[in-house]
């Protein structure tokens, strides 16, 4: 029971840092709309500096995009990480099987 409890403490953490990462890839898709936005509306205003800001938005966004991939991939990987109750049962089933054989074994 306390290798269960383990394992589901496990995919708890698994589960935890999958949703941060994703909340970051949010968080990171969310800042770049906002970014091509003000860009759009600056655009609107002062047309003149419409290269400068052009590079800086693309910038901007290429590396937010970028840091958003790399968070949902990272979450995803973290996903893949997480035990099913299936494995988690064949893993105990598992460790308890190894016990009571080595408890049957004399080891003199």
């Amino acid at each position: 029971m306390q290798e269960r409890s383990k394992l589901q403490r496990w995919n708890q953490g698994v589960i935890r840092r999958s949703q941060r990462y994703a909340w970051y890839g949010h968080l990171g898709l969310s800042t770049t709309l906002v970014i091509v936005s003000i860009g759009l509306i600056l655009h609107a205003f002062f047309s003149q500096f419409w290269r400068a800001a052009c590079r800086a938005t693309v910038v901007i966004l290429v590396v937010s995009s970028a840091a958003s991939l790399f968070c949902y991939a990272r979450s995803l990987l973290f996903r893949r990480q997480m035990l099913t109750p299936q494995e988690i049962a064949a893993l105990v089933e598992a460790r308890n099987h190894a016990a009571d054989s080595s408890l049957e074994e004399d080891p003199y």
